[in-house]
C-alpha cells in the first residue's frame, strides 16, 4: 500500500498548486485539502487557525496512518499548528511567514481591512501581496488581474489578522518532536528565511533545504524538485 501525505495549500491558492508536486510523487497516495479560506467551501467564513488545525486532523484522521503532513506558506503554518495541537508522524514546511520578528501586515491591516468593507477586495489583496508578502507592486499588479487570486481575497486578509495575532516567540513548537523538513528557497523573501531558521532553533528534530535558484512559487515554477525533495523524507 503507498503511505498516505496530506497536503496543505497557500492562502491565496487552491489546491490544484500541488498538481505538479503530486504528479511527481509516484509511489504516495496524496490527498490535497482544499483550505476554507476557499469561497467555494461552504465554511469559509467561520474562520480561524484554530478552525483550520482542526480540519487538518480531521482529514489525517480520515486518510490514516501514517500522519504524512506538508504545508506551503500560511498553509504551513496550518499544518504546523495542526502538529502542535493533534501530532503528526512527519512533518515539512514549506516557507511559513510566521511572525517571528513582529507582524506580518501589522499597520496595513487596518487599510486592507478599510479597502474589504468598502468593496474593493483587488486592493485588499493588493495590500497583502506588497506589503505582508512583500512582493514588488508591480508582481502584486499583476496577480490582482487573476481573479482566481481576488476570490480568496476576503479570507486572506482575515488570515493576515490570524498571523499576526500569533505570538512571536516560537517555543510552544519544541512540542512537536516529529521529524520536520524545513524547506526554504534562495531567492525568498526575508521574514520566510527568518521563520525557517527560527523554527529550525525550536523543533527538536528538523532539517532545513535550501533550494538553489527559486523562490516562493517554486511548487509551481519547480514541482520536480520540490517532490524529490518531499520524496526523500517521506521515504526515510
Amino acid at each position: 500500500m503507498s503511505p498516505p501525505i496530506v497536503f496543505v495549500h497557500g492562502g491565496l491558492l487552491d489546491e490544484s498548486m500541488w498538481d505538479g508536486v503530486v504528479a511527481a510523487l509516484d509511489g504516495f497516495d496524496c490527498t490535497c485539502i482544499r483550505r476554507r479560506t476557499r469561497h467555494d467551501n461552504p465554511d469559509w467564513a467561520a474562520y480561524s487557525y484554530e478552525a483550520e488545525y482542526e480540519d487538518v486532523a480531521r482529514v489525517l484522521d480520515e486518510v490514516g496512518p501514517p500522519r504524512f503532513l506538508v504545508g506551503y506558506s500560511s498553509g504551513a503554518i496550518v499544518a504546523l499548528g495542526a502538529a502542535w495541537h493533534f501530532g503528526v508522524d512527519r512533518l515539512a514546511l514549506f516557507e511559513p511567514p510566521l511572525p517571528v520578528k513582529g507582524p506580518v501586515l501589522g499597520p496595513h491591516l487596518a487599510e486592507a481591512e478599510r479597502l474589504l468593507a468598502a468593496g474593493d477586495v483587488a486592493g485588499a489583496v493588493r495590500v497583502g501581496l506588497v506589503e505582508g508578502v512583500r512582493v514588488p507592486p508591480e508582481v502584486a499588479d499583476r496577480m490582482v488581474a487573476d481573479p482566481r487570486v481576488v476570490a480568496a481575497g476576503e479570507a486572506w486578509v482575515h488570515e493576515f489578522a490570524e498571523i499576526d495575532g500569533l505570538p512571536a516567540d516560537i517555543g510552544r513548537y519544541a512540542s512537536v518532536e516529529c521529524p520536520v523538513l524545513l524547506l526554504e528557497t534562495s531567492e525568498t523573501q526575508q521574514h520566510h528565511r527568518d521563520a525557517v531558521h527560527a523554527l529550525a532553533g525550536v523543533l527538536p528534530d528538523n532539517e532545513v533545504v535550501t533550494l538553489q535558484g527559486l523562490d516562493h512559487g517554486a511548487a509551481r515554477t519547480a514541482p520536480a524538485r520540490l517532490a524529490a525533495e518531499l520524496r526523500r523524507f517521506f521515504a526515510g
